[in-house]
């Protein structure tokens, strides 16, 4: 019986991705080629209808395209598609997906700026039986870690960085979550004021990920990015643009051109563009990172405003305001 649920499962999915795929055709599409956001686009429009009688698969579908929005930075755009995931598992009785759900959806809170519903959201999936092994426990203090730090709150997010880092090691994880686990420790140490310890967990980090193959990665860029952050705090400037400029090569590579995450590079690089005398080069630069923000946080978000602030100060800076 479990075969056969399997099976059907299995043809569900290739019916509904071959029914994506067969509109980049050139009888569907007229010519047009069709992106990659368009097919993910399409394939939100489409779970509803061709999945409503499979609530399990339903459900794992809208988590991916969930998760694969919020890589985009789409935020907005993911948050009901998680949500979405979420209630599916509940009424599957699958508490090990649903708790996924929940930690995607307060992962995407946070990212929006709402960090009491994160919070409450963690405390969900906290209870959830599926969130019982050694892997979940680890991510879940990741997510809380991360919470505590964007609020400042160093003490709590150090305990669950350190703890996590001590389960991974443990189960003997793969080498991206070691990294992940340090790199978390590293930039929470930056923040609290120390540098060296920061660098020096940063490099560990990129290390593990070199030293597996993982040097084409979303969180390699995020591990560069950072460490050119603590490089210009150093005064290392000439060091902290190149390294930087990695990171934002591989952001545009891997995210394209209108990410947050590239925002943030970009605003970096325009610190360093104005400590240069470099005037036009880093007004070009911040007005695009703040092109970004606008755009894909909207202006009420946090970094959109460290955007504006940045930009405000470079102009008040050349006597412009």
């Amino acid at each position: 019986a479990l075969a056969r649920l399997e099976a059907a499962k299995a043809n569900e999915t290739r019916d509904f991705v071959t029914s994506l795929f067969e509109f980049a055709g050139p009888d569907k599409s007229l010519g047009e080629q069709l992106t990659a956001r368009q097919l993910l686009d399409l394939g939100a429009t489409r779970i509803d209808q061709q999945l409503a009688n499979q609530p399990q698969l339903h459900a794992e579908m809208a988590l991916l395209l969930a998760n694969t929005y919020g890589q985009l930075g789409l935020y907005d755009t993911a948050q009901p598609l998680a949500r979405q995931a979420g209630d599916l598992f509940a009424s599957t009785g699958d508490e090990t997906k649903r708790f996924d759900a929940l930690l995607a959806l307060a992962r995407l809170n946070r990212q929006t700026g709402a960090f009491a519903d994160s919070v409450a959201l963690l405390e969900q999936a906290g209870a959830l039986s599926g969130g019982a092994n050694d892997a979940a426990r680890s991510r879940l203090l990741i997510e809380r870690g991360e919470l505590n730090r964007e609020q400042a709150q160093f003490d709590p997010a150090r305990e669950a960085f350190k703890e996590a880092l001590a389960i991974d090691r443990t189960r003997l994880a793969p080498a991206r979550d070691i990294a992940r686990d340090l790199y978390r420790l590293g930039t929470l140490e930056f923040s609290a004021g120390d540098n060296q310890l920061g660098l020096d967990l940063l490099r560990q980090a990129a290390a593990r990920l070199a030293d597996s193959g993982s040097d084409n990665t979303t969180q390699l860029a995020s591990i560069r990015h950072d460490i050119g952050v603590i490089l210009i705090q150093r005064g290392e400037l000439d060091a902290a643009r190149q390294v930087l400029q990695s990171a934002r090569e591989l952001r545009q590579r891997l995210l394209g051109n209108e990410h947050p995450d590239l925002a943030q590079t970009l605003k970096e690089l325009a610190g360093i563009a104005r400590q240069r005398g470099a005037n036009e080069e880093a007004e070009s630069l911040y007005l695009e990172a703040l092109a970004i923000n606008e755009s894909m946080l909207g202006n009420e978000h946090p970094e959109t405003a460290n955007s504006l602030n940045s930009l405000a100060v470079f102009y008040r800076g050349l006597n412009r305001l």
